[in-house]
């Protein structure tokens, strides 16, 4: 009998450990989180619920994912009622953590649809409900509303990335192990895992409620290979005194960046080496690995990847701003024996900032005149999107800058001439981003395509980035700088400081050389002079964000006395 008694409590152990374990592992793999609706702005919506509608998608899509538990919408809209909480747009710091306490997420995407025209721009933001801070942003624009519900599908797709894949190791043979995530999952060969285990369960002091279980790495898995529900991952690190088994979590690494980026992109760790190493005669050989495109259509894709070197930061009116990396510090001798560039004076840069890595783009810039009311630029019938905005004066350019500010709550400006030559000659101090002697097909100016003379603008990274990381710093457009324009560097400044004059400015100095422009103006030295009121189709942007400098900027008057370029 006490056998028998005995076996019943074994087979009842046994489905509980089944039930509740089986549930266990759901709630762990389900990411529960709640989608408010989505803001209306711009023009006139023809669908007045078009936000509810886009968030509606929105839920539809992630609970198709499968990774997701999705609050009820229903059930959303009625708690926000009864909390008088809004239903729609960006959301204060103590009504997101009293949201997410009532619906039990951590996680909650917000945004907004922007109407302009016959353009839809839908942004979409992560926020965490415990800071209330945008943790991550994504964005789409259509044409039409009519594909926009495919768009929508797409945008999920992106938003899904910032969320790692979880799962149980359920098999360990040797030095590979079996997870329980595969096809379905979205899994690829070469995604990285962390593996970890269980430890102490962390309760609350007074209402015993699990709050936390705490997790040990143990190691570090990556697939090789993936079946429609289970993948097969290679063991590639154990940490000291663990071992990966049976039943432990795992949990994917979001890589950095694409394989291509890798490839193309200096690491940013090893370029203060880069920056003190004298230029090498290897230097100075034809890089044929960076061809110019003979197409637009080429042009378009060569070097791109679905996301930008370095950082963004998010925007309060939804989606990034443009892409950053760090400048690094160090030392240089700026200016040339030619007349304006003379006389050659030490300069240091030892400030840390952050510097675009393309020129601003008619995408990036459209996003301002969305948000303003401003007016679009013209792009000269060449077409907008990734190439380098145009026909943007001084004043646009420090307009953008204080817009960027006040959306991300960090300086955002205009270089210094000092900062934007250290930055062109990437520590080399060669002539050229390249090196000391010309070479075609390295950039977009007048006389530097070996197949004919450049008749616009190319999209931005359409050519290898120097050895700091940046692109296009010779040729396709000129670019603003902060500095007042004098016609020679005596008494220039020394430090990152930008150049002063008593007085107001007449006019400003722009850098770089254009798609217009010989060979001689797209050396890392070029300078030129003109009106901050000029608007041209071969004078662009970029800017650098500075945390260390005030909030606010004061743009110096302009004069009356343009200046026109000496081609």
């Amino acid at each position: 009998m006490v056998n028998r008694n005995s076996l019943l409590i074994s087979i009842l152990i046994t489905l509980l450990i089944v039930l509740f374990g089986t549930q266990s592992y759901a709630e762990f793999k389900k990411t529960k989180i709640a989608v408010l609706d989505f803001e209306l702005r711009g023009d006139t919506f023809k669908t007045q619920d078009m936000g509810g509608i886009v968030a509606e998608w929105f839920t539809t899509a992630l609970v198709q994912d499968g990774r997701f538990q999705v609050v009820e919408r229903a059930m959303l809209k009625k708690l926000i009622d009864e909390q008088k909480l809004g239903m729609t747009g960006l959301i204060d710091e103590s009504s997101s953590a009293q949201l997410g306490k009532l619906l039990g997420v951590k996680t909650i995407i917000s945004g907004s649809v922007l109407q302009f025209q016959n353009t839809i721009e839908v942004n979409a933001r992560i926020i965490n409900v415990s800071t209330g801070s945008i943790v991550a942003a994504e964005n789409l624009r259509s044409k039409t509303s009519e594909n926009l519900k495919d768009s929508i599908e797409s945008l999920t797709s992106k938003i899904v990335k910032n969320f790692p894949l979880t799962g149980y190791v359920v098999k360990k043979r040797g030095d590979t192990v079996l997870i329980d995530l595969g096809a379905t999952s979205g899994l690829q060969i070469g995604m990285e895992f962390i593996v970890f285990k269980e430890g102490n369960v962390i309760k609350h002091p007074k209402t015993g409620e699990v709050v936390e279980v705490e997790q040990i790495r143990t190691g570090l898995i990556k697939i090789a290979d993936f079946s429609a529900n289970t993948a097969t991952a290679d063991i590639i690190e154990v940490e000291p005194k663990q071992e990966i088994r049976y039943g432990q979590l795992v949990q994917s690494v979001r890589q950095k960046e694409s394989q291509t980026e890798e490839k193309t992109e200096p690491a940013m760790e090893k370029q203060e080496s880069i920056v003190k190493k004298e230029p090498s005669a290897e230097e100075e050989k034809p890089q044929k690995e960076s061809p110019k495109p003979t197409s637009e259509k080429e042009s378009s894709g060569y070097l791109r990847s679905e996301f930008l070197p370095g950082e963004r930061d998010n925007l309060a009116a939804g989606g990034q701003g443009p892409s950053l990396l760090p400048l690094p510090t160090g030392t240089f001798m700026m200016g040339s024996n030619k007349f304006s560039e003379k006389p050659v004076h030490f300069v240091k840069i030892d400030r840390q900032i952050f510097f675009m890595v393309t020129e601003v783009t008619f995408e990036e810039y459209e996003k301002f005149c969305i948000d303003t009311n401003s007016p679009f630029p013209n792009d000269s019938g060449w077409g907008g999107k990734d190439r380098p905005v145009i026909n943007v004066s001084y004043h646009d350019a420090q307009a953008y800058a204080k817009w960027l500010t006040k959306q991300t709550g960090i300086t955002y400006r205009l270089p210094s001439e000092t900062e934007w030559e250290w930055a062109a000659g990437a520590g080399t101090g060669t002539t050229y981003t390249w090196g000391n002697n010309f070479k075609p097909d390295m950039a977009n100016c007048k006389t530097c395509n070996s197949i004919g003379t450049a008749t616009q603008t190319l999209p931005t990274r359409s050519f290898a980035a120097n050895k700091f990381g940046f692109h296009d710093m010779p040729g396709n457009v000129w670019e603003w700088v902060e500095d007042c324009w004098v016609e020679n560097y005596i008494n220039a400044s020394e430090d990152q400081s930008p150049r002063k004059v008593t007085g107001k400015c007449s006019n400003f100095t722009i850098r770089g050389g254009a798609w217009n422009s010989p060979e001689r103006q797209i050396s890392t030295t070029s300078r030129l002079g003109i009106s901050a009121d000029t608007k041209s189709n071969y004078i662009g942007f970029r800017l650098v964000k500075d945390s260390a400098a005030p909030l606010q900027t004061n743009e110096p008057a302009p004069g009356n006395l343009p200046t026109t370029l000496q081609q």
